[in-house]
């Protein structure tokens, strides 16, 4: 049982690579602009997981985990998509030292458009 289950396990994680491929293909409306605005598949991926966490933000720390890359890897990204008005960063009221992330409206745009895409090509 164990077996079928690790084979069920291996068969799913090759297709998360294709599933993302489909989803990151343009749709004849966008007239072969990239779907996902310029934005690369790491830096989508944050946008929609800084998505779950806009009411409260997130910390880099946080980031980092969920998304299983080094806080040193994040600060570039996150300086890239703060460029692009995509996210901005908020410091603690009462202490300053604690930065967390939020998406931008623009960032917030760019996922929900993105998930209209997904759930109209599942209907």
């Amino acid at each position: 049982m164990d077996q079928k289950i690790d084979r069920i396990a291996e068969d799913y994680i090759r297709l998360i690579p294709l599933l993302y491929r489909k989803l990151d293909k343009p749709n004849s409306n966008t007239t072969g602009r990239k779907a996902s605005s310029e934005l690369t598949h790491l830096q989508t991926h944050i946008l929609e997981e800084l998505f779950q966490h806009q009411q409260e933000g997130i910390s880099m720390s946080q980031l980092a985990k969920m998304i299983r890359v080094s806080k040193q890897q994040l600060t570039p990204l996150i300086s890239i998509l703060e460029e692009k008005s995509y996210v901005i960063k908020e410091t603690g009221l009462n202490d300053k030292r604690i930065v967390r992330l939020r998406l931008t409206e623009k960032g917030n745009t760019i996922v929900s458009q993105r998930w209209e895409r997904v759930s109209s090509r599942a209907a």
